[in-house]
């Protein structure tokens, strides 16, 4: 919905592409209570009623209001760009995972042949919308174009309030994921609020590209014996990380 304010008692109509999502997806009958998000307003969630569903549109009454808070924690995924079409599965998984950002980059080892344009954005911005409504995801936030890993570098300085996460394979056994249990008990004390999972396509991160990422201080991990599919990876390092953390204490 996109409104400035919802209000109780209001009756809202739907357009019949979330019509269709309700009645044939979801399910929905009238009578049913849902949540709505309200997209002019993020932080704004209403409980609504299903008053009436006809094949094009369909009637809510508001019932109550909520204020969503922020994650304690909230997690990114810049995902270097994959072959083919998997950068929708990996941006629909993602979102359904509940991460609150996901930045396509151009890598060097990137298939540039499968540059993405505006078409492809738009694209995107529909499947990100269909993962938010399936998953309820309320703190999603945007989907940009893909961008080259060093204008992101430029873009987004290290900071305090950020831990980089880079997953790579590495033969190490203090860099298996599962440490980062024992990192992120350290830095919480540091306040970081946010982390920032990178994956790479197909082949990975080049040398330069990881000399680059312990420049800026991020910590490196891997799957341990097994080689993840990119379009795997990032879903992998995020349900490992939300677990990690929520085990600690914190809600992400």
């Amino acid at each position: 919905m996109d409104r400035a304010d919802f209000h109780i008692g209001d009756v809202l109509t739907l357009d019949d592409t979330h019509t269709r999502h309700l009645r044939d997806v979801r399910r929905a009958k009238v009578g049913d209570s849902i949540k709505a998000r309200n997209s002019a307003n993020p932080v704004q969630v209403a409980e609504v009623d299903i008053i009436d569903i006809t094949k094009q549109s369909m009637r809510i009454l508001v019932k109550n209001l909520a204020t969503i808070n922020s994650p304690k924690v909230r997690i990114e995924l810049v995902q270097g760009y994959p072959k083919s079409s998997k950068f929708e599965d990996v941006l629909r998984m993602s979102i359904e995972a509940g991460v609150t950002k996901v930045i396509p980059v151009w890598t060097q080892y990137a298939d540039i042949r499968h540059q993405a344009g505006m078409q492809k954005l738009d694209r995107w911005i529909r499947v990100a919308r269909e993962a938010v409504e399936q998953s309820g995801n309320i703190s999603y936030m945007t989907t940009t174009e893909a961008i080259a890993l060093s204008e992101f570098f430029s873009i987004n300085e290290p900071n305090h309030e950020t831990l980089e996460v880079v997953c790579h394979p590495i033969d190490h056994e203090n860099r298996l994921l599962i440490n980062f249990f024992q990192h992120w008990s350290h830095l919480q004390a540091l306040h970081e609020q946010t982390v920032r999972i990178f994956v790479g396509p197909e082949g990975g991160f080049s040398p330069s590209e990881m000399e680059e990422f312990q420049k800026r201080g991020a910590l490196a991990y891997s799957f341990g014996d097994t080689i993840i599919r990119t379009e795997h990876a990032g879903l992998y390092a995020i349900a490992g990380i939300k677990t990690l953390i929520e085990y600690k204490g914190c809600r992400v």
